[in-house]
């Protein structure tokens, strides 16, 4: 083989391995570690992911991702996380779009404020996954995933689907919009509203107590005169019963 066959040859080796071993990885629910690849489904991301190919590594490389990880805002979107073990990770503001979350363990994750924009969440475990502010617009599978998240009156449901969605659920006519309530999942209110509530029932408590002191009181006052009366009978029957007079 000539020097300008095998010379080409070797440095594409060499960049193939060199991104390979640059690649992020992520722990799976069997504890095994898997390398992030990019996910590109039928659809095209928005925006597209720079470095994605069908069968490319995805060019995010910050922390090993799996359980209790701090990953704060990082950029996962058209992200391949199949069967990916991130319980109880902090994983607010995360950009998720267009990423694969199939079986995926997020029980406890902190997503809120994460962008889950066309997000595949089929078999995904999201018991308590706290989902306040998050965007969840275009998600796909929601009603087939696991548990009860957390959300708010800012988590962005707009054209979440039950089922598939997109164009196959358009033509198919089997179109399932996402519904929380329907889900089981847990909404909690506006810090706003929880502190009215609160107030309302402090409110309450306060105008109860003079109330009740001044029934207390009245009966007090009430049992004091029957008691000084009772006491006032007696002495006169006692006066009436000494006097000479009171006998015939």
């Amino acid at each position: 083989m000539s020097f300008r066959v095998w010379l080409p040859a070797c440095l594409f080796a060499w960049v193939a391995l060199a991104t390979q071993a640059q690649a992020a990885t992520y722990q799976t629910t069997r504890g095994s570690d898997r390398d992030i690849r990019c996910y590109l489904s039928l659809g095209v991301p928005d925006p597209p992911v720079a470095g994605c190919s069908s069968s490319g590594y995805h060019p995010y490389a910050g922390v090993h991702l799996g359980p209790g990880v701090e990953a704060v805002g990082v950029d996962l979107a058209s992200a391949l996380l199949r069967s990916a073990d991130l319980r109880g990770a902090d994983l607010s503001g995360a950009r998720f779009s267009s990423s694969y979350l199939g079986r995926a363990d997020l029980e406890g994750a902190n997503l809120s404020g994460a962008l889950l924009y066309d997000a595949l969440l089929w078999g995904t475990n999201l018991e308590g996954v706290d989902l306040r502010g998050a965007k969840l617009s275009g998600a796909i599978y929601l009603g087939h995933s696991s548990g009860s998240a957390i959300y708010d009156h800012n988590t962005d449901f707009s054209n979440a689907w039950w089922d598939s969605g997109g164009v196959a659920c358009l033509l198919s006519n089997r179109c399932t919009p996402f519904d929380p309530v329907a889900a089981g999942w847990t909404m909690v209110p506006e810090p706003t509203t929880a502190l009215l509530f609160g107030l309302g029932l402090l409110l309450l408590v306060i105008c109860g107590r003079p109330r009740v002191r001044v029934e207390r009181a009245a009966c007090q006052r009430s049992s004091t005169s029957e008691a000084a009366s009772s006491s006032a009978a007696l002495k006169r029957s006692t006066m009436r019963s000494r006097s000479p007079f009171s006998h015939t």
